[in-house]
């Protein structure tokens, strides 16, 4: 009966030390594939670190954040109030969503540089260039008729890899949108 109750013993520690490696190992590989969520030493807003593609991210308290493999995805859902002096009845729609992607891009053309990448992406498109920490990226505007999409496009030379930033957002409440994205943008960086 010793023997017994001595085995069953050891089987509760063998399976208690098991799942608590499988915990640890899990979690470090979480680190390196989705990246982490960590607090900023500055303002209201906590970032995302990428540490398998070296970039972080500036994360705005009012959005729902969802970690992709490689990335983030941010979504508002914007609530419109009914003013018959604006609105349509029939055609009304009473809120929006917002949704910003920041990702990294690493199936690119080595002989690209980033305007050459962008280029070849969006042909007949024009790029509007932005420099921000002394970093120069790279604004395009897309619209397929009620969607609009705003790209922020950003290389890490080091590493070769692109790094791209976009807000889709109904093509009429584009403008409401299109300078906290510009702002937003700011606050990816590569390291």
């Amino acid at each position: 009966i010793d023997y017994l109750r001595y085995m069953d013993y050891v089987k509760k520690i063998f399976v208690f030390l098991f799942a608590a490696l499988f915990l640890i190992a899990c979690s470090g590989v979480q680190d390196d594939l989705m990246g982490e969520k960590t607090e900023d030493s500055f303002g209201d807003e906590s970032g995302y670190v990428n540490n398998k593609f070296l970039y972080s991210v500036n994360l705005p308290e009012d959005f729902k954040v969802e970690y992709l493999d490689n990335g983030v995805l941010l979504k508002k859902w914007i609530e419109v109030e009914f003013d018959p002096k604006i609105h349509n009845k029939k055609d009304f729609q009473a809120g929006y969503k917002v949704e910003i992607v920041v990702l990294p891009i690493q199936d690119i053309d080595e002989t690209l540089d980033l305007a050459g990448y962008i280029g070849k992406k969006y042909p007949g498109d024009s790029m509007e260039t932005a420099v921000f920490n002394g970093r120069t990226g790279f604004f395009v505007d897309e619209s397929s008729g009620n969607e609009a999409i705003r790209h922020f496009f950003i290389m890490n030379e080091k590493i070769g890899i692109i790094y791209e930033a976009y807000m889709k957002v109904p093509t009429k409440n584009y403008s409401d949108h299109k300078l906290f994205f510009d702002k937003f943008v700011e606050g990816v960086d590569s390291f």
